[in-house]
């Protein structure tokens, strides 16, 4: 019966699986301010062997080139930095087909196998708020009052409509965002047109980080008590 099963059925040869890689990054990869001391970063990167051979050699590369180890140290975050790492292994198994017979068609021979990539990327932070004096804008006497206002991510000049929440007493709003962004056209307040309310100047300024950073900084030339919301772009 056997012999006559082999003889009448059509072998079909089995199906081999390539290895696969994954690569993990701590810190975790994402955004970060620029200029941000990430410090060492140890990747580890998975195998799953699937129908290859065991694996024999791990490599790492940022950005398309191999370093050694698996760790990296980023004294200051200034450029996008991808990971991603190689899984070298052997020639796989052999394995039985439909009837049962050794079949090595499709066989995985010994390769490697590259993982996921993960990236680090510098951003630019913007900032909006309140602040009680302004008059060293323009000087460079506030440049840890303007890191402590809110901020984001996003550096751009679209920040949308926003409420400016309550001022303390009487203060001066800021808008400040990375100056390769193109300049404010249009600044409204409680719906009426603002943007001849507001200075307008360039210059830079140390973020967070330590890093210089130049912005582009609108703030009202008047004091205000109240809330408003504020359309910026």
């Amino acid at each position: 019966d056997e012999a006559f099963q082999i003889i009448t059925q059509r072998a079909i040869p089995p199906t081999y699986l390539p290895p696969t890689s994954t690569i993990t990054g701590l810190p975790s990869p994402g955004s970060y301010e620029i200029g941000t001391s990430l410090g060492t970063i140890v990747f580890n990167a998975t195998f799953n062997q699937r129908d290859g051979g065991a694996e024999t050699n791990t490599s790492y590369f940022v950005n398309g080139s191999n370093f050694a180890g698996n760790s990296f140290t980023v004294n200051s975050l200034t450029s996008n930095l991808t990971f991603n790492a190689s899984k070298s292994y052997g020639q796989g198994a052999c394995k039985n087909n439909n009837l049962g017979v050794l079949d090595c068609t499709g066989r995985i021979q010994a390769g490697s196998v590259n993982s996921n990539s993960i990236s680090y990327l510098p951003v630019y932070r913007r900032y909006r708020g309140w602040l009680s004096d302004t008059t060293g804008i323009s000087t460079g006497g506030q440049d840890i009052a303007i890191r402590s206002l809110p901020l984001d991510f996003v550096a751009n000049a679209n920040f949308g409509t926003f409420g400016t929440g309550n001022p303390t007493g009487t203060q001066f709003y800021v808008i400040a965002y990375f100056s390769n962004y193109p300049n404010l056209s249009n600044i409204t307040q409680n719906g009426f047109p603002s943007l001849g309310a507001y200075n307008f100047i360039t210059r830079t300024i140390n973020n967070a980080q330590g890093f210089p950073v130049s912005l582009k900084i609108y703030y009202s030339k008047n004091g205000q008590t109240s809330s408003s919301t504020i359309t910026a772009n």
